[in-house]
């Protein structure tokens, strides 16, 4: 019974502030039912999380509405300028990036802040410092589309432990970004955790005065 309990409490400590949520960060706080690109300036804060960008001069971010040519399928958040996006999570624990969403501003050759080419591949690379200071990356591809950029779901592999993520883009107007899925691992014990951990003591204290 006592190797049971201790086997079991050993499990409980080990478990101690890996309490992992899953969050996505949808930005649908900034939908618009119009044709107008807005503007953000600063960070963007969402469901525990911060955005920054490298080169806020004068905006940090735009984003559509869902009339505009650049909206994507749903309401996403963009680089303003030449840059990149920082992603971190607003408590300072680490966390995960499992998927996110991505589509190009440019709208091709139509669009007069981009001179791309109809049909070019777009190129954006994500980075993710780890805790223990090593970089994992991976880098997407996406087409240019001649019309509306539709976002397109993206699988990131090995993004975990981190600290901080950067999500480059190497075109005027830059890159949208939505649904971002995020594991936030809290180093704070939740309530569940703590009443676990004292039943687990309760019950070694039993089965030693049992003995």
């Amino acid at each position: 019974m006592q190797k049971v309990v201790i086997s079991a409490l050993t499990f409980i400590i080990l478990s101690w502030g890996v309490n992992a949520n899953a969050i996505t960060m949808t930005f649908e706080g900034l939908y618009q039912n119009n044709d107008e690109s807005t503007f953000l300036e600063g960070a963007y804060e969402e469901a525990g999380f911060t955005l920054t960008a490298s080169n806020p001069t004068p905006y940090s971010f735009g984003t559509a509405g869902d009339l505009n040519a650049r909206f994507g399928g749903s309401t996403a958040i963009a680089t303003y300028n030449y840059g990149y996006m920082a992603l971190e999570n607003s408590s300072g624990d680490k966390f995960s990036l499992l998927s996110l969403d991505v589509a190009p501003v440019s709208l091709g050759a139509n669009d007069p802040y981009g001179n791309r080419i109809v049909g070019e591949l777009y190129q954006a690379t994500i980075y993710g410092l780890r805790v223990d200071g090593s970089i994992v990356s991976q880098v997407i591809t996406l087409p240019n589309a001649t019309s509306a950029n539709v976002l397109t779901l993206v699988n990131v592999i090995g993004f975990t432990e981190l600290t901080r993520v950067e999500i480059h883009s190497y075109a005027l107007p830059g890159i949208q970004i939505d649904n971002l899925v995020l594991n936030a691992v809290s180093s704070v014990p939740e309530p569940e955790s703590i009443s676990l951990f004292l039943f687990g003591i309760g019950l070694l204290i039993g089965a030693r005065r049992i003995r």
